[in-house]
């Protein structure tokens, strides 16, 4: 990972979502409703968005992640605030679940 900062903020397009875009344009998106791979309270679904507005492919097989323990999103965001690239490590930690 890069010693770098990279700064974020936060907004919900609706209920259901909560969003973090990074100053490298990428935005991490945590799903947690009935919609969502996520029990809705401790288990939620994960996916990143590119700077051009696509989906990052976090797996071979899909573009997110569900049924992530809540108390591991951490894990997601150090790696985005810390990367200006963050595509390699973003799979290898997906690559856990």
């Amino acid at each position: 990972m890069n010693n770098m900062t990279n700064t974020y903020t936060t907004n919900s397009p609706r209920e259901g979502i909560e969003q973090h875009t990074y100053s490298t344009g990428y935005k991490l998106s945590i799903g947690m409703s009935e919609t969502h791979y996520s029990d809705g309270e401790t288990l939620a679904e994960i996916a990143v968005i590119n700077p051009e507005g696509n989906f990052v492919p976090l797996t071979p097989y899909d573009d997110v992640v569900g049924w992530v323990p809540i108390k591991r999103i951490e894990e997601f965001k150090d790696i985005l605030k810390g990367c200006a690239d963050p595509v390699e490590p973003l799979k290898e930690l997906c690559s856990h679940f």
